[in-house]
């Protein structure tokens, strides 16, 4: 650089020496005419005038920012002064006081230049807290520009995206985020939610893998997570017709979460063809944990083609591994109607509408559904089959997966909750409100859970 200054320099004094040696060897007078005056002079006298004139305005303008900027000690008071308006909006910020914090930033911003990192913080967060999202987003963008607030700033732009449902512009910016500070817990956790709000389950796979590894989640809650994430792999290349890798993702999700029974039911569905005592060690292993209709079914299905009776040996010998479970009653009760064993149906469904040890639950839809059935089936008693069917119309059988956050309820579990996009904030309502699944039945209950013997198809109940 001072060589290149030297140069100029050298530069500008050979020009100024040849244009003198020039008005030197061309002395040709000017002339002014204005408001009736006549100034007549020399060229060389003109050219050093206009260069006064110059120099006169330079010194004049370097006087004006000097004024400006003031004295080092005045200097000084306007930014020692400054910083204590930025501490007070920074306060303002953190207690919620929009209008205070935008009071200080602006009184920040006259005194200290506004590209300062902390008068960028306190302007980007004053005008989120008024709503301003332009003015949010042009300080933030600003913040970008300086590495030491370029985090910051990132992090807020990714805020205002997800806050709009931009999930695309979110995730860049947040892998742009996780580039500066990859052992952040916040951005981890960020990318997480966005990735699995994208459906980018392999993506999100890796990110609470490395969460797990950097211990800033709990073990328990990273082993649940990725089972969850490949559930949803598992689920979606089943749908692309990746039988291979759909079965492979459903059951490395079985492995971490052996109870979780739609992975179960899934990965049992996947192996059933091929490995049929595979699909029933896996499902017979979530139902002693816990019952679910979808477990049931997938249990059914490995049978499907056996006659009824075999059928409801099978789902009997289910049933035993959780016996006072209502799904496990009427699982059996199911199958013994389609067998035609009343006196087996009965024997499971009355405690579901009757109660339990001399409680008053409600039966919910399913038992007065196939209570219906019975009567239509055993007696064929149209009347007090319409009964339970008008009944079963109004019964609410809690047969549900409902989110935790915001109530919304659906038959199916969802990775994401429809209500809030929550991630596994769904949990399962089934029967076992209905029959609490570590009671029982007492000596005096109707009988023993579940009978095969042929002879109670001619049994007479209810």
């Amino acid at each position: 650089m001072k060589v290149l200054r030297t140069l100029l320099w050298l530069g500008i004094a050979v020009v100024v020496a040849v244009s003198a040696a020039w008005l030197a060897d061309n002395p040709e007078a000017v002339v002014l005419n204005w408001g009736g005056y006549r100034i007549e002079t020399s060229a060389a006298v003109t050219v050093g005038l206009a260069a006064l004139f110059l120099l006169l305005l330079t010194g004049v303008a370097k006087f004006w920012r000097w004024l400006g900027r003031g004295t080092p000690a005045l200097r000084e008071s306007r930014r020692r002064k400054g910083y204590r308006v930025l501490t007070r909006g920074l306060v303002a910020v953190a207690a919620g006081e929009g209008d205070e914090a935008n009071r200080h930033a602006k009184r920040a911003k006259s005194l200290i230049k506004e590209d300062q990192p902390l008068t960028l913080v306190l302007l980007a967060q004053a005008a989120q807290l008024s709503g301003d999202s332009a003015a949010a987003q042009k300080y933030f963008n600003r913040m970008l520009d300086n590495p030491e607030t370029e985090f910051l700033g990132l992090r807020g732009l990714i805020m205002d995206a997800s806050r709009k449902g931009d999930t695309g512009t979110a995730l860049i910016l947040a892998r742009r985020a996780e580039a500066l500070r990859p052992h952040a817990p916040w951005i981890n956790s960020t990318l997480f939610e966005l990735q699995t709000q994208s459906g980018l389950w392999a993506d999100a796979h890796k990110t609470i893998e490395r969460s797990g590894r950097k211990r800033q989640v709990p073990p328990p809650l990273v082993k649940r997570r990725k089972a969850l994430v490949l559930f949803q792999k598992a689920r979606q290349e089943a749908a692309a017709g990746d039988a291979v890798t759909a079965t492979d993702a459903a059951l490395r999700a079985v492995g971490l979460a052996p109870d979780f029974p739609p992975a179960a039911a899934l990965a049992a569905r996947l192996v059933a063809s091929g490995r049929p005592r595979k699909a029933t060690r896996i499902i017979e292993r979530a139902w002693r944990t816990m019952p679910h209709p979808d477990l049931a079914e997938a249990y059914v299905e490995l049978s499907e083609n056996d006659p009824p009776a075999r059928r409801l040996k099978r789902v009997t010998r289910l049933a035993g591994m959780n016996p006072g479970h209502g799904e496990s009653r009427l699982a059996v009760a199911e199958q013994a109607l389609d067998a035609g064993l009343w006196g087996v149906a009965w024997n499971n469904l009355k405690p579901l509408v009757d109660g339990v040890n001399g409680s008053t639950a409600h039966p919910g839809a399913r038992a007065c559904r196939l209570m219906a059935r019975y009567q239509q089936g055993k007696n064929g008693d149209q009347t007090a089959a319409a009964e339970w069917e008008a009944r079963a119309q109004k019964a609410d059988d809690g047969l549900v997966w409902r989110c935790t956050q915001c109530g919304h309820t659906g038959p199916e579990w969802l990775a994401l909750c429809p209500g809030c996009e929550g991630f596994d904030t769904a949990r399962w309502q089934g029967v076992v409100d209905l029959v609490t699944s570590s009671s029982p039945l007492s000596a005096t209950s109707p009988g023993p859970p579940f009978i095969i013997d042929p002879s109670e198809q001619s049994a007479s109940h209810g």
